[in-house]
């Protein structure tokens, strides 16, 4: 179950992490939020859960290395992180600029902040 915690775990790293996919791992999960699950949705035609005026997708455990293949073949940056704080992927070198650029053009006005 997601809480108010978590929400603000990723807003927090959001914060940090402006222009990266902020992928959190919970027990049983990857979690992403608001436009990076815009995003993932998009490119992996996942639906999108509303809980708590978020937008949320969650990521099997057992395709998170397809995952970030294909965000780096996409050469969008991103960061996985523990809800413990443990950083499991760094945010990567990849150019910031891919990030804007699907936000702009495939999620458009959907923008959430």
């Amino acid at each position: 179950m997601i809480t108010v915690d978590l929400i603000n775990k990723y807003r927090n790293l959001k914060n940090k992490y402006t222009h990266a996919l902020v992928i959190i791992k919970s027990p049983c999960f990857f979690m992403v939020f608001n436009n990076d699950a815009k995003i993932i949705a998009h490119l992996f035609n996942y639906k999108i859960k509303y809980i708590s005026n978020c937008s949320i997708v969650y990521i099997p455990p057992n395709i998170i290395d397809m995952v970030e293949k294909e965000l780096r073949r996409s050469a969008l940056a991103f960061i996985i992180i523990s809800i413990d704080d443990t950083y499991i992927s760094r945010e990567n070198k990849f150019t910031h600029k891919n990030y804007e650029r699907m936000i702009n053009e495939k999620i458009g006005h959907h923008i959430i902040i």
